[in-house]
């Protein structure tokens, strides 16, 4: 996107994305609504930059299953409001730690 004047954010891409999980936390309640109709796989969803946040990747998406104790094939509308609140936050989590260290693996806390 080529922009020569303007805010970035009010156009197309960017302006189509979901709220950053760090710079722009989505609050449990928000979380919880973009996740309650689709049928599609929770991994799925956490992937799609436009749905519940921006940001994630295939890595992320992983490690928030990982600690919120969720398959990721698990469809979304199927989530318990506790499975909810463990995937929003194990996401806050994931994303807060790998940002203070600059995402540097190396840095990571042990499993």
């Amino acid at each position: 996107v080529l922009l020569r004047e303007g805010d970035a954010t009010a156009s197309p891409p960017v302006s189509l994305l979901a709220p950053d999980p760090i710079t722009d936390p989505i609050s449990e309640e928000a979380f919880a609504e973009a996740l309650a109709k689709p049928a599609i796989a929770v991994k799925a969803a956490l992937l799609d930059q436009g749905r519940v946040v921006c940001g994630v990747g295939n890595w992320v998406a992983d490690e928030v299953l990982y600690h919120a104790r969720i398959v990721p094939s698990a469809p979304c509308r199927d989530l318990s409001r506790a499975q909810v609140s463990a995937l929003h936050a194990a996401l806050m989590h994931v994303c807060q730690t790998a940002c203070a260290v600059d995402a540097d693996s190396s840095e990571f806390p042990p499993t």
